[in-house]
């Protein structure tokens, strides 16, 4: 799996927002230009697109058995 934020090339690691070196050169662990098209954000933590993901299937009741969507299954009396 890829992630967003940091270099990683090969057995090169850069964290996010750190600065390394890399085949001689200085590097800035920088985020993608595309984080919508990520799962991880930095290798520990969700990239928004996945969280939105989650958040969509949780509230619209499809990680639930029976499928119950936020709305149905939270109402006041």
């Amino acid at each position: 799996m890829k992630i967003c934020c940091g270099y990683h090339v090969n057995d090169t690691h850069i964290w996010c927002g750190n600065l390394g070196t890399a085949n001689g050169k200085d590097v800035y662990g920088t985020s993608c230009e595309k984080p919508s098209m990520y799962v991880s954000w930095d290798g520990v933590h969700y990239a928004e697109a996945a969280n939105h993901w989650v958040a969509d299937r949780i509230l619209n009741g499809t990680f639930t058995d029976p499928a119950t969507p936020i709305l149905q299954a939270c109402y006041r009396h």
